[in-house]
């Protein structure tokens, strides 16, 4: 009988903390999400080493996909 006691307040206690997280989850307003695809974002300037060096396949790949 104790245990069936237990399990009782425990399963009234689930169901409050169930129950008050809906509301407070309905309640709260958010704010919608906006995205502009025309913003620009700031450039960076590209650094470049050893100029006078040969590109590899590895740097031209590189280089492609940092376009």
């Amino acid at each position: 009988e104790e245990v069936k006691s237990d399990v009782e307040e425990l399963k009234k206690l689930y169901a409050d903390m169930k129950g008050g997280k809906k509301k407070e989850e309905m309640s709260a307003a958010r704010k919608p999400i906006r995205h502009n695809p025309e913003a620009k974002a700031a450039q960076r300037k590209q650094m470049q080493f050893a100029k006078g060096q040969f590109n590899t396949t590895l740097d031209r790949v590189l280089n492609k996909l940092n376009k």
